[in-house]
C-alpha cells in the first residue's frame, strides 16, 4: 500500500535508531543498549550487569514528538526507582519524531 497521511509507511529502524536506557534502584550508573545489537546480546548485557535480578521491570516510552530528554521521563523513572526494587527501561526513539 502506498504511503499517505492515513496510511503512512513506517520509518526504518536505521533511521529512528532506538536505544534502551536501563536503570536499576541503588545504582548510579545506567546501561545504554543500541538498536544494532541482537535481542540475545541485549538480554546477555542485562543479565551480566544484573539488571534482570530486580523484582519488577518497567518500560517508559515517550510520545511521537518528544525525545528521552522530556522531563517527565526522568521524573517518572526516579519515582519508580524510589518505590521499589525494579529495573526501569526508557525507550528513546527520538530520531523518529
Amino acid at each position: 500500500m502506498p504511503s499517505s497521511i492515513l496510511h503512512p509507511t513506517p520509518w526504518a529502524v536505521d533511521y529512528i535508531k532506538p536505544q534502551l536506557h536501563v536503570y536499576r534502584r541503588g545504582r548510579a550508573d545506567h546501561l545504554v543498549i543500541p538498536f544494532q545489537i541482537s535481542p540475545e546480546a541485549a538480554a546477555s548485557l542485562l543479565q551480566e550487569n544484573q539488571f534482570l535480578s530486580a523484582s519488577r521491570l518497567t518500560f517508559l516510552v515517550h510520545g511521537f514528538r518528544n525525545t528521552i530528554q522530556i522531563p517527565w521521563m526522568s521524573e517518572m523513572k526516579d519515582e519508580l526507582l524510589k518505590e521499589s526494587d525494579q529495573t526501569v527501561i526508557l525507550l528513546d526513539w527520538g530520531n523518529g519524531n
